[in-house]
């Protein structure tokens, strides 16, 4: 077989070096010295070799060495980024879309309705007012043999003919069964007026992990003054995280560091301000 010029190796070495990084969301800061070939200690690509052995990337030698010095074969080369596609992104946000046939009106409401991705009333001048519309999704409770965490929610809208999008609550409860009690993991709630057209991207500070016997729920108000108006509701996304803490890590505790937002729990992505 024949060995690689050292120019396209290095371009090799770093194109594969970037998608391992890229899909495999290394840790944040880099591995410590391990020592996981006889001898790779203290050369300068240890840490990087060693987590490449970690995640089964490179197995090195028989002998228990890694020989960094040595050239990359063609072959080795092809194993080595096989492998490195397996990897699946643990700490990566994974946003799944609701669908355009997801809203209901909220029970107990009459004279509002729904079709894909629109919200009505009724053509009658008493269903006009405020009205209540939820999403309640299912989805699933591990990403790639990992606990997920729910995040939060974008949504994207647009108010016609005088629609008001008068309150936005996020919820994230556990359910018991036996007892039909609701536990409250998280709440969120935005009492902003809105018209008009934009996305806004709702998180909450800490996440807990999403178990099948969670819900998760989007309650929209919406004000209507005359039959004609609508809100064109163009997109929701619900926004897992994967963790890599394992099964042990229970739901109700603080989510992992790297879940923590800095931002505040409302944050505009696009589209005008009232006002504006």
């Amino acid at each position: 077989m024949k060995r690689l010029t050292p120019f396209v190796l290095g371009a090799l070495l770093g194109a594969l070096l970037l998608a391992v990084f890229t899909l495999g969301q290394a840790s944040a800061s880099p591995l410590a010295a391990t020592g996981c070939f006889s001898d790779t200690n203290g050369h300068w690509a240890e840490t990087f070799i060693c987590w490449m052995k970690e995640k089964g990337i490179s197995g090195g030698y028989p002998d228990g060495t890694y020989k960094p010095a040595n050239n990359v074969t063609r072959a080795e080369m092809a194993v080595m980024m096989q492998k490195q596609s397996q990897i699946p992104p643990t700490v990566a946000d994974h946003y799944f879309n609701s669908g355009p046939n997801s809203w209901a009106a909220n029970s107990g409401v009459a004279g509002a309705y729904v079709e894909p991705f629109t919200i009505r009333t009724h053509l009658a001048a008493s269903t006009t007012g405020t009205k209540y519309f939820q999403v309640t999704p299912t989805l699933p409770s591990t990403l790639y043999g990992k606990t997920t965490y729910f995040k939060g929610v974008l949504f994207c809208y647009e108010t016609v003919s005088g629609a008001v999008i008068t309150s936005v609550n996020i919820r994230h409860e556990k359910f018991y069964g036996a007892s039909g009690v609701f536990e409250t993991l998280n709440t969120l709630t935005d009492d902003t007026d809105r018209t008009g057209y934009g996305c806004r991207l709702y998180q909450f500070a800490t996440a807990y992990s999403y178990y099948p016997d969670n819900t998760l729920l989007l309650l929209v108000g919406v004000t209507f003054p005359t039959t004609a108006a609508y809100v064109s509701a163009d997109g929701v996304a619900f926004i897992l995280s994967a963790s890599d803490l394992g099964p042990g890590y229970i739901y109700g505790l603080e989510a992992p560091s790297f879940m923590q937002e800095a931002n505040p729990d409302i944050v505009p992505s696009y589209g005008p301000e009232e006002g504006e």
